[in-house]
């Protein structure tokens, strides 16, 4: 795994938030209704055509939201998928010091500086330590 997919970790978590509000948002958008005409059989003499009026949601409305919802729900399910890689990726580090380095990094967001004051190192060896097992 590379830096590069590591630290995309707390995107994908930016994304997922900013996408579970706007598929919220968007379950509450009220869609105008129309009134259409649709052909329907009668049930005792089903080879009679009939026509009945109903009311739905525009076609075309009622198609872009959907549209969003499933392109946002994919977004969603796409940045788990990552984010879970890297969760299993991290969970895989025998060593803990460098596993609680990793965690602190790329899942906690923590600077270099703010690990190295955690742990009790320096800022140098805590990317050493990174450099050195992405390296591997």
């Amino acid at each position: 795994m590379t830096r590069k997919e590591l630290e995309a970790y707390k995107v994908n978590e930016r994304l997922i938030e900013r996408n579970i509000k706007k598929i919220e948002e968007e379950r509450y958008k009220d869609i105008p209704t129309v009134y259409g005409k649709v052909k329907s059989s009668m049930a005792e003499h089903p080879y009679i055509e009939t026509h009945m009026a109903v009311q739905m949601e525009e076609p075309v409305e009622s198609d872009k939201r959907m549209y969003k919802l499933d392109k946002w729900s994919q977004e969603i399910d796409k940045a788990k998928s990552e984010n879970t890689r890297i969760e299993e990726f991290i969970d895989r580090i025998e060593d803990i010091k460098t596993k609680e380095i990793f965690v602190y990094r790329f899942i906690d967001n923590k600077s270099v500086k703010e690990i190295a004051g955690i742990i009790g190192c320096s800022n140098g060896r805590v990317s050493q330590l990174i450099t050195n097992y992405l390296n591997e």
